[in-house]
């Protein structure tokens, strides 16, 4: 009787031990299926845009060059202050501004709004000076108001030197306030609209030329959940891309930094929504 009590001890011991690794092995499946990304990029972050709680992040606050990612606070900052049907007169300033993607004549003239969607789509240089001298009357001013407000959402690691994101000295910022920017823009229902657009056709109010805008961000329509974004692309800055990617009606904050390609900058990207749908 015994040894039947004791056979019948360890079989319960052996079937409680059977079932202890069975429910490791199910946390273990867990926590393979969220395990964190590796990515090319050099800096990354995804953001919970209602609460702003990071859910990911590679070198977070480091400090990098954003390049165009810069037309973010721009556009947001000059549409702020504009209505989109107000009229800008091209000034020479604007004009001659390197790799503006389409030809901006000195003398033409704009709606705001259509400057919006040149910043935005193709990345137009000459489109952000040219709502930054509508805005604030100089570049220094509005490059001024654009560091405000930085501080004003929170911002750590950035400062601006220019509107556009060309490659200059002590112009910089880090993957967490790219995120806190991309937000902000968001919230611009006007912004919104021009980072969701994938193409764009209008003609200039005096010289009467058509204009036919399409947008640098290659997910944007090609991957499901991307509603918006802006991408970003200098030798020093790397290839870059900001996006807002939505799931299970919540928006995410999905931000890249330094990536040595279009394609990775993509790759790293899509790598981080899969991620969110893990754990979510």
């Amino acid at each position: 009787m015994k040894n039947k009590h004791h056979s019948g001890l360890y079989l319960r011991l052996f079937f409680a031990l059977l079932f202890a690794l069975f429910l490791g092995s199910l946390s273990g499946l867990d926590t393979w299926a969220a395990r964190k990304p590796s990515l090319n990029a050099k800096s990354a972050v995804v953001m919970d845009m209602e609460t702003g709680k990071i859910l990911y992040g590679k070198n977070t606050y480091q400090r990098r060059n954003q390049a165009s990612l810069t037309k973010l606070m721009t556009v947001t900052l000059a549409l702020e202050a504009n209505k989109p049907s107000q009229k800008v007169t091209i000034p020479h300033r604007a004009a001659i501004v390197k790799f503006s993607h389409f030809p901006l004549l000195t003398g033409d003239v704009f709606y705001v709004r259509d400057l919006g969607y040149g910043a935005m789509l193709p990345s137009s240089n000459g489109c952000c000076t040219a709502l930054a001298l509508k805005t604030s009357g100089s570049l220094g001013k509005f490059v001024g108001r654009m560091n405000r407000k930085a501080k004003e959402l929170g911002c750590k690691k950035t400062h601006y030197v220019n509107t556009h994101g060309l490659p200059i000295g002590n112009h910089y910022s880090c993957a967490y306030d790219t995120a806190l920017i991309l937000r902000y823009a968001y919230s611009n229902a006007n912004v919104r609209k021009y980072m969701s657009t994938k193409s764009r056709t209008f003609r200039t109010l005096k010289k009467r030329r058509r204009i036919r805008l399409r947008n640098t961000n290659k997910l944007l329509g090609s991957y499901k959940g991307v509603i918006c974004g802006k991408t970003g692309t200098t030798r020093m800055a790397g290839f870059c891309l900001a996006t807002v990617y939505q799931y299970k009606e919540k928006d995410y904050a999905v931000v890249v930094l330094g990536c040595r390609s279009e394609k990775m900058r993509q790759n790293d990207s899509k790598k981080l929504y899969r991620y969110v749908r893990s754990i979510r």
